[in-house]
């Protein structure tokens, strides 16, 4: 399958959903794909950067609905050159 035949798929599932009611998927693992992310700079009301992301579920019993998350940040991140994953928190 094409990547235009996979996204145009993931579309149409979207279109087709059933709205859901209530809001809140249940806690778990969802196999989704990367709508959109953002990313919002400090402003006059937060000192601290943010950054938001949405998913669309491509399988199972809640395919085609949406996920949101918003995640801010308190802390200032830093750039290293280490070549291996740094851990926060």
């Amino acid at each position: 399958m094409s990547d235009y035949s996979y996204l145009n798929s993931l579309e149409n599932t979207y279109d087709a959903a059933q709205e859901a009611t209530g809001g809140k998927l249940p806690d778990g693992r969802y196999t989704a794909i990367l709508n959109e992310a953002r990313l919002y700079p400090p402003d006059e009301k937060r000192a601290y950067p943010r950054f938001s992301t949405s998913w669309v579920v491509t399988e199972g019993e809640y395919k085609g609905r949406f996920l949101y998350m918003i995640s801010i940040s308190t802390r200032r991140a830093s750039h290293t050159s280490s070549s291996s994953p740094t851990r926060w928190g």
